[in-house]
C-alpha cells in the first residue's frame, strides 16, 4: 500500500538505511520528514512537512538538518528530492541549503509538475 505520491511506504524509512524524524512541541507533533535509500550512496528526502500554524518558525530547517545528519551517518554521499513546482517555499528552503536543480529522475522523469534537486553530503 502506497502512502501518497512517490511510491513511498512507511517501511522505507524503518530499515537501517532509512530514517524518520518527528519534531514535537509540548508532546504534539508539528513537523516531520524521512529519508529512504535510493541507491548505494544516494538517499531520497521524503515527506518534509510542517503543520499549518507552526510554519515560518524554522522547524523545516531543523528537520532537514537532522535528516542530512542521519543520511551522512548511514553512509550516504548524496541526497535527492522531488517537490512540486507550485511549492515556492519548499524550493527556496532546498536552495538555501545548497540543493541544486537536476533533471527529473526515476518515476518523476516525465512529470511536468515535479522539480528535482540534489546535494552532495560530503
Amino acid at each position: 500500500m502506497e502512502d501518497g505520491s512517490g511510491n513511498f511506504k512507511p517501511e522505507n524509512a524503518l530499515g537501517p538505511r532509512g530514517a524518520f524524524v518527528i519534531g514535537r512541541i509540548g508532546g504534539q507533533p508539528v513537523a516531520c520528514g524521512a529519508i529512504r535509500p535510493l541507491g548505494e550512496d544516494v538517499a531520497e528526502l521524503k515527506r518534509l512537512f510542517v503543520r499549518v500554524g507552526f510554519r515560518g518558525r524554522g522547524y523545516s530547517k531543523a528537520i532537514l538538518r537532522e535528516l542530512e545528519q542521519e543520511a551522512r551517518a548511514r553512509g550516504y554521499r548524496t541526497m535527492r528530492l522531488e517537490t512540486g513546482f507550485r511549492q515556492p517555499e519548499a524550493i527556496s528552503l532546498y536552495e538555501s541549503f545548497g540543493y541544486h536543480r537536476i533533471p527529473n529522475y526515476g518515476e518523476y522523469r516525465e512529470s511536468e509538475m515535479s522539480v528535482c534537486f540534489e546535494k552532495s553530503l560530503v
